[in-house]
């Protein structure tokens, strides 16, 4: 039997947590099953070539942002050219124009990602999606978290499913051999990966760190990635005057260095659905102090592989930094704790075999 054709739609080829997470899972796939064909909304970026190396044909429609008429008529064009057995949309963007343009040509299952809570969205985009939210044969969403949300904004008309992520295995060098390759000091080190955005609330994780100072004078925060909230949060640092320990190390290609260098992974974002991040953080052994949003308790095992802490509450954050920060035997053991749970539930394998059968549900019917 001849393999599915799958078209994937994405937003964006920049790195970022649904776009590597789709990536992982298209290598994972059995090329056996599934021939995985990949269309790129919003032009150029730099995981474009990682898709390519890994084999996967790349169609990247233009560089202007939101549906837009050429972005429609481009991926009309190629949902035609390449006339997958399967349509399968991320994000906003690519739901939406999946369920609007996925039947061209001929009928075939359509299928869209929920890889994010959005609360923060506003209103008139749900009011715009929801026209065309029968459209869709199914919904996979990446958390409980996600599935709720959806339920909630749109009713149970489609049916939704939950395959939560996976990781592969992350390297583990030596923290001094990392910390020395990155330049980094010594001393306790919290660690955020996350893009500058408003949600992310970074500015919040800053004021935190600021009484974590008080209490470990020689910890720093390192804070990796780029976007519009990056200068903000500089400002704010040299304002509060612990901008000697905020590191601000932009976009960096190897985060297994970054996990290795580091003694806790934090996040203080006031939405999430299913961080990649604090999935990374659990493979790479490393326990973490994130803020109880969303998916994040799927994720998180209060006082087993870390701690729980409210948004937008700078003082719960210190204390359970602090805490980690101050006792090397406890977040040693938190960090096992997390790998060996990564080892039982958030492997690759499992989110593949998870998903071929979704797939192959869908294109029985049966979804």
């Amino acid at each position: 039997m001849n393999p599915v054709k799958l078209g994937i739609v994405l937003v964006s080829a920049r790195p970022g947590g649904t776009e590597l997470s789709v990536l992982r899972l298209l290598r994972a796939l059995d090329p056996a099953c599934f021939e995985p064909h990949v269309c790129v909304l919003t032009g150029e970026g730099p995981l474009v070539a990682d898709y390519r190396a890994a084999g996967l044909p790349v169609t990247v429609l233009g560089a202007d942002r939101g549906p837009g008429l050429l972005k429609m008529l481009g991926l009309r064009d190629w949902i035609r050219r390449t006339d997958p057995d399967l349509l399968h949309g991320f994000l906003y963007a690519g739901n939406l124009l999946v369920r609007a343009f996925g039947r061209e040509g001929r009928k075939r299952p359509v299928v869209v990602s929920i890889h994010g809570i959005e609360e923060w969205r506003a209103p008139i985009l749900d009011a715009l999606e929801r026209p065309t939210w029968a459209r869709a044969d199914a919904v996979l969403a990446n958390s409980q978290a996600a599935r709720k949300v959806m339920l909630r904004k749109f009713g149970s008309g489609v049916p939704v499913h939950v395959v939560r992520n996976g990781s592969d295995p992350m390297p583990r060098p030596a923290r001094e051999v990392a910390r020395a390759r990155l330049g980094l000091p010594g001393g306790p080190l919290a660690l955020c990966v996350a893009n500058f955005i408003r949600y992310k609330r970074h500015l919040e994780l800053i004021f935190a760190f600021q009484q974590v100072r008080l209490a470990v004078p020689s910890a720093r925060l390192v804070l990796t990635s780029e976007g519009p909230e990056r200068a903000r949060c500089e400002r704010s640092a040299r304002e509060l005057g612990i901008q000697d320990a905020v590191l601000f190390l932009g976009r960096q290609s190897d985060l297994s260095m970054l996990y290795a260098a580091c003694d806790v992974v934090t996040l203080a974002s006031s939405e999430e659905s299913y961080p990649g991040v604090l999935l990374e953080a659990a493979w790479a052994g490393r326990p973490v102090v994130a803020t109880a949003v969303g998916g994040v308790p799927e994720l998180v095992v209060e006082g087993v592989t870390g701690h729980l802490v409210p948004p937008l509450e700078a003082r719960p954050m210190a204390q359970a930094l602090i805490g980690i920060l101050e006792d090397r035997e406890r977040r040693e053991a938190m960090g096992e704790a997390a790998l060996s749970r990564a080892r039982k539930h958030f492997t690759m394998a499992e989110e593949a075999r998870l998903t071929t059968e979704f797939y192959d549900a869908v294109m029985e019917g049966r979804a």
